[in-house]
């Protein structure tokens, strides 16, 4: 068995675990701990089902990812993932907005707002520290240097 695979049934099993003991207690412990022990189960079960069943395709269908892996090589394909990202960061700005927006109007906890705002304001600051970053790397690592 390889090393991913032992890691994948590792973490399945961590995340029944964690299912399981949050029914289990769910009476004596607070909520807020349940509601976490739960949520990582399950987050640990389905990305651990979704690895094991994309090894397993990949496995039974090898000409498919023989067929793919220039496409995803390909100089195109990575400019139209690039602009998919950042689309979808764009759609995600606006559901943040959206979600304090909601929390603002339900009278949520001033928390839970503080909490948007700080969200948004990270994703707003993220690009320019990533873009920092790159420039950086391409200048350390250009020829001229």
């Amino acid at each position: 068995m390889s090393k991913n695979k032992l890691f994948l049934f590792c973490e399945l099993t961590i995340g029944i675990i964690l299912a399981v003991v949050s029914f289990i207690f769910r009476k004596d412990m607070p909520v807020i701990i349940a509601s976490i022990l739960i949520a990582a189960g399950i987050g640990l079960i389905g990305n651990s089902i979704s690895q094991l069943m994309m090894d397993h395709f990949e496995k039974k269908n090898p000409e498919i990812i023989r067929e793919d892996t220039p496409f995803t090589a390909d100089e195109r394909n990575s400019l139209i993932r690039y602009k998919a990202k950042a689309k979808t960061s764009d759609i995600t700005q606006w559901l943040i907005i959206g979600m304090a927006l909601i929390s603002v109007l339900t009278k949520a906890p001033v928390w839970a707002i503080i909490l948007f705002v700080l969200v948004y304001l990270v994703h707003l600051l993220m690009p320019y520290y990533f873009m920092v970053r790159y420039r950086n790397e391409m200048k350390n690592n250009s020829p001229e240097s």
